[in-house]
């Protein structure tokens, strides 16, 4: 994913296998840390790997909500 919001289109993955997702949430003009998660818990990725944040707090609460979904990495 690159700068987008939790559009429609993204439900239409769900029935991919999706091994990782680079997902942004840094909210602004991409996804807030929860529209994020919303989004992580719809596709269900191996790995997720957020991007397009500069708050570590954003980091933190996207990975506090996911992690029973999703493994998180931080890069």
């Amino acid at each position: 994913m690159g700068d987008t919001d939790l559009v429609e289109e993204i439900s239409g993955l769900r029935k991919k296998a999706i091994n990782i997702l680079f997902i942004p949430i840094g909210g602004g003009t991409v996804m807030t840390p929860e529209e994020a998660a919303d989004a992580v818990m719809l596709l269900r990725p191996t790995i997720s790997i957020p991007i397009h944040f500069t708050d570590r707090g954003f980091f933190v609460k996207f990975r506090d909500i996911v992690q029973p979904y999703t493994q998180v990495i931080l890069l």
